[in-house]
């Protein structure tokens, strides 16, 4: 908001001076900041989003960098993305900058952040991990295997299989199948031994690799059936 007035100043003389003056201000909407130190993370390889403001400031007088060759744009009005470069160093900050009124520039501060890779994924199929146990119908209907991270992992992202192997075994341990696969969903050939497996045939899924929007290959953990 502008204002403006007229100070009339009288002075010894009975002489009346008058000198005009005008300003202007900002009226903030109250703000809270909590920051959980411990937790200040960026993955890498990945777009983080991040939410930056200055009380009092307004938004498109804000400016933000980031050290350690990653990067950081803007996206809205306070929201920014950063994308980390997988070889950034173990520890960023990200440095505030603002414009004031009278066309300053003033540094507001720096805030630190950890750089950390993103977690292991697991493998799964059927939604299921580890050693499990499948009806043979239920083990026909199968399509291919997946890759996830954790139920509780703050970000939604995909996870791909690349590459696995397969043993077969029948009840009395000969061997039915050991092949290498390169797509996460079943080829035909496969689908068609899964078919025929009946009770007491143990399924076997080793060595199975994954990538993530990282680009981060990762071997998984086997899933026994």
């Amino acid at each position: 908001f502008n204002y403006q007035g007229m100070v009339d100043l009288v002075d010894s003389e009975g002489e009346t001076q008058s000198y005009p003056f005008q300003s202007e201000y900002i009226v903030a909407r109250p703000s809270l900041v909590v920051s959980p130190t411990q937790m200040n993370v960026f993955y890498k390889g990945i777009e983080n989003p991040v939410d930056i403001s200055v009380p009092g400031v307004p938004a498109e007088n804000i400016r933000a960098t980031i050290t350690g060759g990653n990067n950081l744009r803007k996206v809205g009005s306070n929201s920014y993305v950063v994308k980390m470069s997988p070889s950034s160093p173990s520890k960023v900050y990200v440095n505030v900058s603002a414009t004031m009124a009278d066309g300053s520039t003033r540094n507001m501060g720096r805030m630190e952040f950890r750089a950390k890779r993103l977690p292991k994924p697991f493998s799964a199929i059927n939604r299921k991990e580890g050693t499990i146990r499948m009806s043979t119908s239920e083990m026909k209907a199968q399509l291919g295997l997946s890759a996830k991270y954790a139920d509780d992992f703050a970000f939604k992202l995909t996870c791909k299989v690349k590459k696995y192997r397969v043993y077969i075994t029948d009840p009395q341990g000969q061997v039915v199948l050991n092949d290498e696969f390169t797509s996460s969903r079943f080829p035909t050939n496969l689908k068609n031994k899964l078919a025929r497996v009946r009770k007491g045939y143990r399924v076997q899924f080793e060595g199975i690799k994954a990538v993530g929007d990282d680009k981060v290959e990762h071997e998984l953990a086997p899933i026994i059936i």
